[in-house]
């Protein structure tokens, strides 16, 4: 299986059965030797009316961590795209 196709169905399977929370996307070179962007997703098992919300590390003024909740934007994860919150 691609891993453009791997990751659409792990997309799929938290959108659809799990509820997303936080979406940190910490961004590239967390890794050695990886060109990859990272995020960290905390999720709840399950579906609820929870609203997610996501930070771009790499945008803020202070770095500081965690986040300050006003940087915290509010994220609709889709199982179809990308989960990125510099997307549309």
């Amino acid at each position: 299986m691609a891993q453009s196709a791997i990751r659409q169905v792990l997309r799929r399977y938290f959108a659809e059965q799990h509820t997303p929370l936080r979406l940190l996307e910490v961004g590239e070179d967390v890794f050695e030797n990886i060109i990859v962007d990272t995020n960290i997703l905390i999720a709840r098992s399950g579906k609820s009316a929870a609203v997610c919300k996501a930070v771009d590390i790499g945008r803020l003024p202070d770095k500081a961590f965690p986040p300050n909740e006003k940087h915290w934007l509010p994220f609709t994860p889709q199982a179809d795209k990308p989960w990125s919150i510099l997307s549309p």
